[in-house]
Formats: structure tokens, sequence, C-alpha cells
């Protein structure tokens, strides 16, 4: 396996990725951003959750718009990304397969979404992470099962 896919597997492990996304809700650290390139790029599917301003740029950016402002109807303790594969797609990409599941916060229905993560590297570094998702579903949740 190479250190690139082993890196994308990490971050759909809940105890490596867990500590990570506490400390980008926190205002992350460099535990979080050593993972990262300066100019990260997070790229949110088309008309999903704060579609409007993305792409968004460096970890600052990503932090405020993403995890401060976006999924404030996900349920954060049982929100996963069940993983159903990992793709090697060339040097610096790796692609991720499978479904979002959590709980809507209003309604208490609980979802599974189809989603596919592309994951670029620069140097070890996560240089860009690209969203696609059934952003209908996304954009309805409490309305579809």
């Amino acid at each position: 396996m190479t250190d690139k896919m082993a890196t994308v597997q990490k971050f759909y492990d809940p105890t490596f990725i867990g500590p990570i996304w506490m400390s980008f809700m926190e205002g992350g650290d460099d535990n979080a951003f050593q993972y990262f390139d300066p100019e990260f790029t997070w790229v949110t599917a088309h008309n999903g959750w704060n579609f409007s301003g993305s792409p968004y740029i460096g970890m600052k950016n990503v932090f405020n718009n993403v995890f401060v402002n976006g999924g404030a109807d996900l349920a954060p303790e049982n929100y996963f990304v069940d993983v159903s594969e990992y793709i090697d797609a060339g040097p610096d990409v790796a692609i991720v397969l499978g479904h979002y599941t959590s709980t809507s916060v209003r309604s208490g229905a609980w979802h599974r979404i189809q989603v596919a993560h592309v994951w670029t590297f620069k140097e070890s570094r996560v240089k860009e992470f690209r969203q696609y998702t059934n952003t209908y579903h996304m954009m309805n949740f409490d309305s579809c099962e």
C-alpha cells in the first residue's frame, strides 16, 4: 500500500480522524494541519451545503465554512462515512466510494447518502478534497429517507 493510500484510509478511521475533526472544530492546530498543504482546497458537491462559497482555499477558510457553518443538521455522534472502496487513481490521487450515514438533528430520521471523495496529494500532504454526493438527498435531509 502506498503512503497516499494509507493516509486516505486513516481519514476514515474514527479513532484517527475523530481527534483531527475535533481539532478543526476548536480552531485547528499543528496536529490537524500537518496532513494538509497550506493552500489546501475543499470543493463541496455542487448544490450541496455551503456550495455558494466553494471551493474553500486555506485551512482557516475550510474550518470556518465547512466545519463551523456546514452540516449543522447532522448529529455528530452518529455521523460516519461508510467506505465501500478505496481506489488508487494514480501517483497523486485517491478515490473513496461509500455512503454518509447520519441522523437528522431536527427530525430524527436516519439517512444513508451515496458519496465519492477525490483526494489529491502534493509532496505527501493533502492538496485538495473534492466531494461528489447525492445533493438532492442532502438538501432535503428531513424529507428523504
